[in-house]
C-alpha cells in the first residue's frame, strides 16, 4: 500500500524523463509500517507539501490523487490553469500529459497481447509489411517490444524533427529508413516514433485507428470520459490546462503542442481523475471491477 500511494502522487504529479528509473517491488522485510494515523496525517500534509513545490518551481498548477486499497482517498486541484487568468484548476482539468502517454499506450498494447490479437514478440513487419529501417535485419526481426523497450537501434529522438517541421506520422515512420542504427537491442534510445511504430503495429493487428483502439480497449471500460490521443479532444475541453514554457525565469504560456504525429509516444489529454481509474487498474494487476 505504501508504494502504491507513492505511485500515484509521483506519476500524476511529476514528469516523465528518459533516466527515470522504474524500482522494482520493495521487499517487504524492508517495508516500514506507517505509526498510528500516519497515513491520515501524511494526506492532510499532502497540499502544504504541492503548495511549496509550485513556490519553489514557479509551475502554474497541477492536479494530484492519491490511491489506497483501489479508492481514490485525495484528489483536487491546485493553481491555475493559465497563469493569466483566475480559473482554477481542478480534479476535471484536462492536461496534455506528455510522455506519460507511454505508459499508456503501453496499457492499451498489454490489453491487446491479453486478448491475443499479437504477442509482444511479434514482429512490426507482420502488421506493417511496408515498413524498414536501414538494417535488414532489424527490419525483418525488431518486434513490438523492441520498439515499445526504446531497443530497436533507432537514435534519441529520431523523426522528432520532421514532426517539427508539420509531417504526419505516416511520412515520419517512412522517413526513419534512413537513419543509421545503433547496436539491435544492446542499446537504448529514447524514440518517440519508435514507440510509435510499435502502436502501429498493435493498432493495424487490431485493425483500427490507434485512437479509436484506446478508446474502445482502455478508455471506455474504465469510464475515462475526458481522456483522449487526439489533440482536437484536448482543445475541445473548456476546462484545460494551457501549455507553459520555462523562459525568462519563469513560465509563460507561449505555445501549443499538437502531438498527433506521434500521439502514442505524446499525445494523450486526460485529467487527474482519469488517471486515478488507470492506476487502480495497474495496481490492481490489470483487474477492474471484477474484470
Amino acid at each position: 500500500m505504501r508504494a502504491a500511494i507513492l505511485f500515484a502522487i509521483l506519476a500524476l504529479a511529476s514528469p516523465t524523463h528518459a533516466q527515470d528509473v522504474v524500482p522494482g517491488p520493495i521487499p517487504s522485510s524492508d517495508v516500514a509500517p506507517l505509526a498510528e494515523g500516519g497515513f491520515d496525517t501524511a494526506i492532510v500534509s499532502l497540499p502544504k507539501m504541492v503548495e511549496n513545490v509550485m513556490t519553489r518551481s514557479g509551475v502554474p498548477g497541477m492536479a494530484v490523487a492519491v490511491i489506497r486499497d483501489g479508492q481514490v482517498v485525495f484528489r483536487q486541484g491546485f493553481g491555475r490553469r493559465d497563469i493569466r487568468k483566475p480559473d482554477p484548476v481542478t480534479p476535471e482539468t484536462v492536461f496534455q500529459v506528455a510522455s506519460l502517454s507511454k505508459s499508456i499506450s503501453a496499457t492499451v498494447t498489454a490489453i491487446a497481447v491479453s486478448n491475443g490479437l499479437l504477442s509482444w514478440d511479434d514482429p512490426v513487419k507482420a502488421y506493417l509489411p511496408g515498413y524498414r529501417l536501414s538494417d535488414t535485419f532489424v527490419s525483418e526481426h525488431a518486434t513490438v517490444g523492441d520498439f515499445f523497450a526504446h531497443r530497436s537501434g533507432l537514435p534519441f529522438a529520431a523523426g522528432d524533427d520532421l514532426e517539427d517541421m508539420g509531417y504526419g506520422r505516416e511520412h515520419v515512420l517512412a522517413q526513419l529508413k534512413y537513419l543509421p542504427l545503433g547496436p539491435f537491442r544492446t542499446s537504448y534510445h529514447y524514440a518517440n516514433f519508435g514507440l510509435t511504430t510499435g502502436a502501429q503495429a498493435v493498432a493495424a493487428a487490431a485493425g483500427r485507428d490507434w485512437a479509436d483502439l484506446a478508446q474502445k480497449s482502455l478508455f471506455a471500460p474504465l469510464h475515462m470520459t475526458s481522456t483522449s490521443y487526439r489533440h482536437t479532444d484536448a482543445m475541445a475541453a473548456q476546462n484545460r490546462a494551457v501549455l507553459h514554457a520555462y523562459e525568462d525565469g519563469q513560465f509563460k504560456p507561449l505555445y501549443d503542442r499538437n502531438a498527433d504525429a506521434q500521439a502514442p509516444a505524446g499525445g494523450v489529454s486526460s485529467t487527474v481523475d482519469d488517471l486515478a481509474k488507470w492506476l487502480i487498474l495497474l495496481l490492481a494487476d490489470g483487474e477492474w471491477q471484477g474484470r
